[in-house]
């Protein structure tokens, strides 16, 4: 069996935001798509889930993060916002108003009034 080389270059995987669940747990947002680290982990995992919306998250580069109770918002460049239910797994698409599929969305923030603010390329 061959040994692994450590010198061995890895693929390098760009970092753009990050969101914190109060369990501690890290939302990541790259440049390969939507990554996690749990508390005591050592290893970040990459989010993985069935269905349709979930391929057109699958790879994107995510651009922004925001934690609204039980829900991940997501913001991705060239493919819109999308909502990732924490207890479900099940992520849904948003397409309301100005923002489309192939949105890009630059930043999020979710206010105390229950709010979600979205900053993408259309304004």
């Amino acid at each position: 069996m061959p040994t692994p080389n450590p010198k061995a270059r890895r693929p390098r995987t760009y970092s753009w935001t990050l969101c914190f669940e109060p369990s501690g747990r890290c939302w990541i947002g790259s440049d390969t798509g939507l990554l996690y680290l749990n508390p005591g982990d050592r290893q970040i995992q990459r989010f993985t889930s069935a269905g349709p919306e979930f391929d057109s998250l699958n790879n994107a580069q995510i651009s922004a993060l925001a934690l609204q109770g039980q829900v991940v918002w997501i913001g991705a460049k060239g493919r819109g916002l999308f909502r990732l239910d924490l207890v479900s797994k099940r992520i849904q698409r948003i397409q309301k108003g100005n923002l489309s599929a192939g949105s890009t969305i630059n930043c999020l923030l979710a206010d105390t009034n229950g709010r979600l603010w979205a900053g993408h390329d259309l304004g």
